[in-house]
This record gives C-alpha cells, sequence and structure tokens, in this order.
C-alpha cells in the first residue's frame, strides 16, 4: 500500500477558514476526483472527523477512513488513530491510501517519525493567498527537501485568475511512478493548461 499526501494550500499554507475551503477551482477538484477514484487502482482516503464533517457525505468509488475519538453515524471506516487507519488501508488491500485532511492529521503525519517515513509521494495545488483559519504548520517544502522527493514534472497550472494561479506539483519517493499511474498522469495532462 502506498501513502500519498493530496491537498490543496494557499502560498502561507492555508487549508481552511471555518471549516469549509476558501477558494473555488474545478479543474483540481475535478483532478482530485479523477485520481482517487483511477481504474484499476483501489483507493482509500484517510481523513480527520472535521474534514469528513465539511464534505458532508461520504465519498463514492472510494474507501473513507475516518480517524476520530467520536461516534459517528456513517458507513465510513471509522477508526480511533492514524496507526489504525493505516491498518485499515491493509486490511482493505488498498492500493493507495490518500491522506486527505485536515491540518492536523497531515502535520501528525509529517512531524511523527512513525509515519513520516511512510509517505510515498505528495500531490499539493498551491493556490492565490486567501484569508485561511486553519493552516499545516509543518513546511511542506522543506520537508520534501530534507527527505529528497523527486519533483515528477514542472509544475503545471490548473486555472488562470486575477489574483494568481493554481499550480499542482507531483513528488514522489520513487524515481519514477508505477505504471498504474498510467491514469493518474492522463488525467494531469487532461486538466492542466498547456504551457
Amino acid at each position: 500500500m502506498q501513502i500519498w499526501f493530496i491537498l490543496a494550500h494557499s502560498y502561507s499554507q492555508g487549508i481552511s477558514k471555518a471549516g469549509k475551503i476558501p477558494w473555488i477551482c474545478k479543474k483540481d477538484m475535478s483532478f482530485m476526483k479523477s485520481i482517487t477514484t483511477a481504474t484499476g487502482i483501489k483507493n482509500g482516503l484517510l481523513m480527520g472527523r472535521k474534514t469528513f464533517e465539511s464534505i458532508g457525505r461520504v465519498l463514492p468509488n472510494r474507501e473513507n477512513i475516518i480517524v476520530t475519538s467520536q461516534k459517528l453515524d456513517t458507513s465510513a471506516h471509522v477508526v480511533n488513530s492514524i496507526s489504525a487507519g493505516l491498518e485499515k488501508g491493509k486490511e482493505l488491500e488498498l492500493d493507495i491510501l490518500w491522506v486527505f485532511g485536515g491540518a492536523t492529521i497531515y502535520d501528525e503525519f509529517l512531524v511523527n517519525p512513525q509515519f513520516n517515513k511512510l509517505i510515498d509521494g505528495f500531490i499539493i495545488t498551491t493556490t492565490p493567498e486567501r484569508s485561511c483559519d486553519t493552516f499545516i504548520q509543518t513546511n511542506l517544502y522543506d520537508f520534501i527537501e530534507k527527505h529528497q522527493y523527486t519533483l515528477m514534472y514542472p509544475p503545471r497550472v490548473l486555472e488562470r485568475i486575477i489574483d494568481g494561479v493554481y499550480e499542482i506539483s507531483i513528488y514522489s519517493a520513487q524515481p519514477s511512478l508505477r505504471k498504474e499511474w498510467t491514469s493518474i498522469v492522463q488525467s494531469l495532462e487532461g486538466n492542466t493548461i498547456r504551457q
């Protein structure tokens, strides 16, 4: 089972405000959906309770694994820790477990040596700066550089707006992506703006 981060953040690593995403980029949403439901790959999403509640439903065609100490009335898989979430992913025989947020989950993965050595890669969309009240505290790019992840492609532009661009980057712990990533790369090509 591979473990990948997938996230969007502003330049200051803000990811939400009042529990909601403070930007709209339909191409980013389309790309996220297409790669986390890619055919031929058994996908799962690992997220915290607040992220799950902000979405408001189980996302279809993926295993949803929710980390919380609370009881939830949901068809998703509910676990009480990240470790239990990883075990659930293995039990479900996932090919890729996508770390889906929120900030507490991201930071715990990045700072905890038990978890950060397991991260196979990052798919990151940077967004124009927006007012946020929730931030990833760990510097993602310092982590990526320190652990020597490979930038798989030059950053690709998803959308240009007046005050900036939505740009996607893929970093991998492996020098090349496995062949089952073909559909993901095709989706990237289909959703980005030709340079």
